[in-house]
Parts: C-alpha cells; sequence; structure tokens
C-alpha cells in the first residue's frame, strides 16, 4: 500500500456454508458435461500413445491377429526428444535500473527452486501430454510444508480429467470457477477434516484412463474437490494530503476445498486473507498450454489427433499383407471325398509315410488349393501411408540421422536436419510462452511468500560456488516488475558442434585478434549464437588491454631516448630485443664456424662426389 494512504474496504462480509457447496457442485456439473469431448479423445489418444488403438478403430474383426505397428509411437518421441533437447531457463529482466540486482538474483535462484522441485520430470511429462493428449497443464503453487516448515514454491503437472474450466472460453483465467479433483485416502482425509467422519468414500465422477496397468481400490478413497474462483472487490483509496477519494476494483483470488458436498476450508472465511486472497497475484495457479490452438477452448489438439488415420490404415494394410502370407505358408487340400486317405497322417508333417489305399492317381484325389500374393500396389500404398505419415508429423528421415541415396557428405545431413528441425523450434516455442506464464506465477509467490531469508547455493562457471540469502523485502513494492524471458539452457548436440565449428572458423581467420577487435564487433553484431554477448566483452577487454600495452611501450621508449642513461627500455625488456635485432646482423649458416670449416663448406660439388665414391667404394671391399 502506498505510503501516506488510507484504505478502506467495502465488503458483503460473506461466509461459505454447505449451501454453497452444492450450488459449486451444480457448477461443476455444467463445466464436466462442456468437456466430456476433450476428456474422450485424451482418454482414446492414450490408447494410440501405449499401441492399444486397436480397441479405438472400430473393427469387426475380434480373433484375427491383429498387426501393430509403431510409427506414431516413434515420431512422438522423436518429437519428445528435441524437445528435451532445448530445456529452457528462465532469465528475468528488470524494468527499472534500481531493480537489476534482484533480477539477477532472480534469475539465479528459480532454477535451484526448480531443481529441487525436480522440474526437468515434470518438463519431460508437459511434452508428453502436449503432443499426446493436444496440451498441458501446470500448476504452481505454494506448499507450507516444505523447507522444514517454511514452505517452497511446487510445480506440478495435472491430468487434464481432473480440471474443469468454463465451457466456450479461450483463456483459463477469464473461467468464472476451476475446479480440481484428486484422490485422497479416506484415513488421511478424515484424521485432516473431522467433520469427514462416516462421509469419506463414495463414486469417483471424474473420468479415467481405460485399460489402466493398476486398478486401486476405490472404496478406500475420496475425490476431494479443490476450487478456485475470482471475487471483485471495491476498494475506496482515501489521499491524506489532497483529501481525494478514489474507488478502486480489485480481483482477490479465493479457494474452497470440499468433498461429498462437505465444506472442508473456504478462505473467504479465514479472517486473515477475506480482503486479501488466496494469492496475492489474483491469478488462478494454473497454466494451460495447447500444442495446436482452437477457437474457444484453452485446450488444442496434438500430433496423435494428426497421425491416428494414416497409423490405422498402416496397420490394416500390416494385418492384410499379415493373413496373406500366413495362408501362403500354410498350405491346404482339397481331398476327393471317398478317396482312401488317412486325413490325420496326411496333416501331420512329423509323419515320414502316409499310407493311401485308393487305386487313383493321387492328382484325381486330391489338390493344393492355392492362395495369390497380396498384389504389388497394395504394399506400395502401405509404404505411400508410412511417408504421409512422416510428412504429415514433419518426422522425416532426416531429423533421425539417416537420409535417402545421393546425399553423404556431412555438412549436407547437417543442414538438411536443421532445416526439417523448424516444427520443433515451434513446439519449443509454446513450452516456452508456458515456462513463461509458469516463471511469473513463482516470482509473485516469491515477492508474497518469501519474508524471512533463504540460503542459496549459486554454481559459478568456474566449477566453485558462493551461497548467498535471499528475501522478497526488496521487491515487495508495486513498482517492483519483471520482464521474462526463456533461453535454451541445454542445446542438441548439433547446435553445439555447429557452434563450435563457426568459433573455429572465426578463430582461424584471426578476427579474434587484438587488432581485428573493431572488424571483430562489427562482424559479431549481425550475427546470432549462443553466449555472443560474452565474446564481445572478450574482444573488447583484449583490445584495451592491447591499447594500453602500446601506450605504455610508447611512454617508455620515450622516457629511454631523453633519459638513455636510465636504461628504462633495457630493463622493460622493449630496446634489447629492439637494439639487438637492429645493431647485430643475423649470422647465416654459411659464416658461422672456423675458416676451415667454413672452406670445408665451400667446397665443389664434384669433390663432394669423388669423396662419396671413395667411401662406398671402401664399403664395399669390407663386405
Amino acid at each position: 500500500m502506498t505510503k501516506g494512504k488510507k484504505k478502506i474496504t467495502i465488503d458483503d462480509n460473506r461466509v461459505i456454508t454447505d449451501k454453497d457447496v452444492e450450488e459449486f457442485q451444480a457448477i461443476l456439473s455444467e463445466y464436466q458435461q462442456g468437456k466430456q469431448l476433450i476428456d474422450a479423445k485424451a482418454t482414446a489418444n492414450q490408447e494410440w500413445w501405449r499401441m492399444r488403438h486397436w480397441g479405438q478403430m472400430q473393427s469387426n474383426e475380434v480373433d484375427e491377429e491383429r498387426a501393430t505397428s509403431a510409427w506414431l509411437f516413434n515420431s512422438i518421441i522423436n518429437k519428445h526428444a528435441d524437445i528435451m533437447d532445448n530445456y529452457p531457463k528462465p532469465n528475468i529482466l528488470p524494468r527499472s535500473p534500481q531493480l537489476e540486482q534482484e533480477a539477477k538474483r532472480l534469475s539465479e535462484i528459480i532454477p535451484i527452486i526448480d531443481d529441487r522441485n525436480d522440474y526437468e520430470k515434470i518438463y519431460d511429462s508437459k511434452a508428453y501430454d502436449l503432443l499426446i493428449d493436444g496440451g498441458c497443464v501446470t500448476t504452481v503453487i505454494w506448499d507450507n510444508s516444505l523447507n522444514d516448515g517454511m514452505g517452497d514454491i511446487v510445480t506440478k503437472i495435472v491430468d487434464v480429467h481432473n480440471i474443469f474450466w468454463e465451457p466456450g472460453i479461450e483463456d483459463i483465467q477469464d473461467s468464472a470457477y476451476v475446479f480440481v479433483s484428486k484422490l485422497v485416502d479416506n484415513d488421511v482425509l478424515e484424521e485432516q477434516y473431522p467433520q469427514m467422519k462416516g462421509k469419506s468414500g463414495g463414486i469417483k465422477i471424474t473420468a479415467e484412463y481405460i485399460n489402466k496397468d493398476e486398478n486401486p481400490d476405490p472404496t478406500k478413497k475420496s475425490e476431494v474437490w479443490d476450487m478456485y474462483y475470482k471475487k471483485t472487490i471495491r476498494t475506496v483509496v482515501e489521499e491524506s494530503e489532497m483529501g481525494e477519494r478514489v474507488e478502486r476494483v480489485n480481483t482477490l483470488l479465493h479457494f474452497v476445498k470440499f468433498c461429498n458436498g462437505v465444506l472442508l476450508y473456504a478462505s473467504e472465511n479465514d479472517e486473515s486473507l477475506r480482503e486479501r486472497g488466496w494469492y496475492d497475484h489474483g491469478k488462478y495457479p494454473f497454466v494451460v498450454t495447447p500444442l495446436f490452438k482452437i477457437k474457444e477452448s484453452p485446450w488444442g489438439f496434438g500430433y496423435v489427433d494428426v497421425m491416428k488415420s494414416p497409423q490405422a490404415q498402416i496397420d490394416r494394410l500390416d494385418q492384410l499383407i499379415l493373413k496373406n502370407a500366413v495362408m501362403i505358408g500354410r498350405k491346404r487340400w482339397a481331398v476327393k471325398e471317398g478317396a482312401d486317405i488317412n486325413a490325420e497322417d496326411f496333416a501331420d508333417w512329423s509323419k515320414t509315410l502316409i499310407k493311401v489305399s485308393t487305386s487313383a492317381p493321387l492328382d484325381e484325389c486330391m489338390k493344393e488349393i492355392s492362395v495369390d500374393s497380396v498384389p504389388a500396389f497394395v504394399v506400395q500404398h502401405k509404404t505411400n501411408m508410412i511417408d504421409q505419415l512422416k510428412e504429415t508429423s514433419g518426422n522425416r528421415d532426416v531429423s533421425q540421422g539417416s537420409t535417402q541415396s545421393g546425399v553423404t557428405a556431412a555438412t549436407a545431413i547437417a543442414a538438411l536436419q536443421e532445416a526439417g528441425s523448424k516444427l520443433s523450434r515451434d513446439i519449443n516455442r509454446v513450452l516456452y510462452r508456458s515456462r513463461r506464464d509458469e516463471d511469473f506465477l513463482k516470482v509473485e509467490l516469491i515477492r508474497q511468500f518469501y519474508t524471512e531469508p533463504r540460503d542459496f547455493r549459486i554454481d559459478n562457471n568456474d566449477g566453485s560456488y558462493t551461497f548467498i540469502e535471499y528475501d522478497s523485502s526488496n521487491i515487495f513494492r508495486e513498482d517492483a516488475v519483471f520482464d521474462i524471458k526463456i533461453n535454451a539452457e541445454k542445446q542438441s548436440p548439433f547446435s553445439r558442434a555447429a557452434q563450435n565449428e563457426t568459433m573455429k572458423e572465426l578463430y582461424g581467420m584471426g578476427l579474434f585478434a587484438p587488432a581485428n577487435a573493431e572488424p571483430a564487433l562489427t562482424c559479431l553484431d549481425g550475427m546470432e549464437f549462443e553466449g555472443i554477448d560474452k565474446i564481445k566483452e572478450e574482444v573488447k577487454n583484449k583490445s584495451l588491454m592491447m591499447q594500453q600495452f602500446q601506450m605504455m611501450q610508447a611512454a617508455i621508449m620515450q622516457v629511454d631516448s631523453a633519459f638513455p642513461q636510465l636504461g628504462i627500455a633495457a630493463m622493460a625488456g622493449f630496446a634489447q630485443s629492439q637494439s639487438a635485432a637492429a645493431v647485430m646482423p643475423q649470422r647465416t649458416s654459411s659464416e658461422e664456424g672456423t675458416a676451415e670449416e667454413r672452406a670445408a663448406r665451400t667446397e665443389s660439388d664434384s669433390d663432394r662426389t669423388a669423396k662419396a665414391r671413395v667411401a662406398a667404394s671402401k664399403q664395399a671391399d669390407i663386405r
């Protein structure tokens, strides 16, 4: 609150009761009906991901062999690998010079908070949900039980089946209510909330994934609901100096927990939170990220939705080809009725001899039933469907390191891989926006709850580390606003190799020499790669050092010329090397040694040849 202002709150002092819970459950029922298609699609997509999709293909062939290929699976895991190769790292930027130090500290401690929360595992789940379900949901909340009771920030993945928002909106922040469900053991629930004695258990009303590998006993758990809602409150701010009264409208976030129609907690019933709200930032603590956006919904669709049809066609054609192969490999015979042939012996391939009593020729008594092979266009159509799946998913061969014939150069393959990764870069941008929204909530929770100093270990670039203490005292004011930029912490091997090759080429050209500082900085300004700012700083520092050295050298030589008796240049090592080079002539190899040695080196070629012949004849005589 600004100093010198008096705040007067106008509110109705409403209290949440069990009767309100009944209204909340009615709203929840409407939200569930509006989200049925999203839940059903997510359930079906998980079956496709686990290669159990024959139940989703509406096939009447129950007893026949069902071929299942992993082309869809392969495409998803390749996309997921590209995402994890570009793991994000936040960079908190200040909006004023006074906040520069705080922004730097926040950029250092937020990754530490994420490491304590095992955020890489959460990011892994986010990537799979985004690709398979068409979107992902994360929540950033405060957990009082962490850090020895001091509490800390927690980021969790939320199953899309367990969260509900208002139908028809595109941003979850526009929803009137947000409901989230979770299963809690009856014993734990009754211990925490005594009002649930004898009222726990019940039927789970949220959707579930079918064909689960594990089936817990639902009677031992209760479905507990967390409900968030926003409340508008009128606030009158009275200026103490001017005497003016200004009315403001603030949005507070409130929280309700209930189970089986019983109210467990309501922040509006808490005196300390009634006028403040659950979180100071006033936003729903959820980030909903769609992959391919659709209108009038915060959700979207993913790659499984795109690849379902070609994958189904591939498996049906596989089944047809497999069935044909079995029919051709398993021979069948038509035996004439009345022919005296032991059918059991004939069908048993372990029998060497088969008794035949008929007098008629065998060709007239039995005939092999021939089966034609699958036409070539069927096999070709299957290949075309595989190519179609690769094209629609952007998972071409080059993205996996293999290419078609004719491309063998490493640089050409690398260029194709980089050109084919634009879809992966687009997915990374989607996840980076999601990470930015999460980090905004983290900064706001740090502002609200980091009231006491906390210790953090900051790892330095040289392998050492330092310890710092941090609290929110310097960012608690209203004007402490930050911008957030997300960069890739981990680069793909190709990106690192390309960057290293660029550095080698620039160094080989002499671009980083101190004398070339000006053209080097001009060249670097037109380039973009990871770590370019650090290289610019190094070039500037070395150029400045060279200029200072040259100025010092010139000053020493000037003083030495004025006072040669002092020998300052000689002591500095400048005059000695230069004078030696200027005064003492460089001897050649022909001028070194005694007079006899110099005379020997001036022998003619004929003399040296004659001596060589004499030495050779002596060696021949010895042998």
